[in-house]
């Protein structure tokens, strides 16, 4: 067996990260069939999904790099992920109570959908 590690990720890496971005996608044509007047479930303009894709792929690479996802993180995990970011010129407070609260909202969206209590 070869010490040196994959470059494309073990199957389950693999497997995380696509059932992460689906999660996204599935959030993303939610809003989009939505409508409700309530500004947090209207569909979102395509350069705002786009940001929010860029957000959430940035979230998905460190879940799978830490072998975790949404509905397993807890507090410490999520700091750590936001320590990740790098200091206040990447991630300033606005983006970082941002970046909490739209991991929220993608994650209640899925809880709904398989069932289960959201990730406090």
């Amino acid at each position: 067996m070869s010490s040196t590690p994959d470059l494309f990720g073990t199957p389950e890496s693999v497997d995380l990260r696509q059932r992460l971005l689906d999660v996204f996608e599935h959030w993303i044509s939610a809003r989009a069939q939505n409508r409700s007047a309530g500004k947090a479930h209207r569909p979102l303009r395509e350069d705002s999904a786009q940001v929010y894709r860029d957000m959430w792929g940035r979230f998905a690479g460190w879940c799978v790099d830490h072998a975790t996802s949404p509905e397993r993180i807890d507090a410490t995990d999520l700091q750590t992920f936001l320590d990740s970011l790098g200091g206040v010129q990447e991630a300033t407070p606005r983006y970082v109570k941002r970046m909490l609260y739209f991991i929220g909202r993608v994650d209640r969206a899925q809880a709904r959908e398989d069932g289960r209590a959201a990730n406090p």
